[in-house]
């Protein structure tokens, strides 16, 4: 598959995660569906992973790993300002921002796979991009 529709699939999961995650009532069987979205969210970045290791293509690598950061970041962010407001309205907007930032981790309701998996393509990206030297 090519970078263009690798993104674009990814981009696709994101909308849906995104727009998917706010379904507050959750039978088990949408739950399964909704997780089986969110770990599809990451089949993506992993291929583009996979083959800007093989090209050598430090731009793609490069991309990964700062996406990657930058979920982990904000959602370290998001979640610290979310806590830290809870009592104040303010909580409802960090809230809606952590949602769109962390989309596959509201949409599969699984925080800390969801974290995991972003953690690992940060990390086999920054790998995979120093052995590209």
């Amino acid at each position: 598959m090519g970078k263009t529709t690798l993104h674009t699939l990814w981009a696709a999961f994101y909308i849906l995660c995104a727009c998917l995650g706010f379904i507050q009532e959750r039978s088990p069987s949408l739950q399964a569906l909704l997780t089986c979205i969110a770990l599809l969210f990451f089949l993506p970045p992993a291929v583009l992973l996979y083959q800007a290791g093989r090209k050598k293509d430090k731009k793609e690598l490069t991309l990964l790993r700062n996406l990657s950061a930058a979920s982990l970041g904000l959602t370290l962010l998001g979640l610290v300002l979310a806590i830290a407001t809870a009592p104040r309205a303010t909580a409802e907007f960090f809230n809606l921002v952590l949602a769109l930032v962390s989309a596959p981790m509201y949409c599969g309701n699984i925080w800390a796979l969801s974290i995991l998996l972003w953690a690992c393509l940060f990390l086999a990206s920054a790998e995979v991009g120093h052995h590209c030297k």
